[in-house]
């Protein structure tokens, strides 16, 4: 499992290659706190819930970015790891769990802060044993 930056003038294009679609869910929030925040300086002291839905995969996957990003920029929650379960039949719906501390910008070196993810550039596939996310986080 992991997760790459692609280069773009004011944007972070960002693609993850994974074993299955809950792994995928999972490391595209990690990649909104890494470029948040330097993860490698966060403790995991605390865990949330996270939830997201929406009418199809791409649209779970909007929302589970935008709840990702809210727990970190909102809430004050500096998150390293998270988990999620992804349940795409019919509406597709998110539970996951985010893990790490309250917020300290001293600390954990806050880096740019992500305004939204988007639909544009977006793509989810999944074949069995692999799963691939594409997505757009305008900064």
């Amino acid at each position: 499992m992991a997760h790459r930056l692609l280069e773009h003038v004011t944007d972070a294009i960002v693609e993850v290659d994974s074993g299955s679609l809950d792994e995928a869910f999972a490391e595209a929030a990690t990649a909104v706190a890494e470029i948040t925040l330097d993860t490698s300086r966060v403790a995991e002291r605390e865990s949330r819930a996270l939830e997201a839905s929406g009418r199809d995969v791409r649209h779970a996957l909007l929302d589970w970015l935008e709840a990702a990003n809210l727990a970190i920029i909102t809430d004050g929650f500096a998150a390293r790891r998270f988990e999620a379960r992804v349940d795409g039949r019919g509406p597709c719906e998110v539970r996951g769990t985010a893990h790490g501390e309250a917020l300290d910008p001293a600390r954990h070196g806050f880096r740019v802060e992500v305004k939204a993810p988007t639909l544009h550039m977006m793509e989810v596939s999944e074949s069995p044993g692999r799963a691939r996310l594409r997505f757009l986080l305008d900064l």
